[in-house]
């Protein structure tokens, strides 16, 4: 019987043992997984900022006066 509900209290695996974790390892994990993937974001728009200011017609507002 006591076998029926030792799944009940098992530990998390997978994706659910990050998302719902309070340890301080995994806590640590998920902040730099966030910074790495939130300086890719930044990365690839300065990137395209660059690349727009490259040429005098931009690429969001063609109609402004020159």
């Amino acid at each position: 019987m006591a076998s029926s509900t030792a799944g009940a209290h098992d530990h998390p695996r997978g994706l659910r043992r990050f998302l719902f974790s309070t340890n301080h390892k995994d806590i640590g994990t998920l902040y730099l997984i966030l910074a790495v993937i939130g300086g890719m974001v930044g990365l690839l728009m300065s990137i395209g900022i660059r690349a727009e200011l490259m040429y005098r017609a931009s690429m969001c507002s063609r109609d402004w006066p020159s």
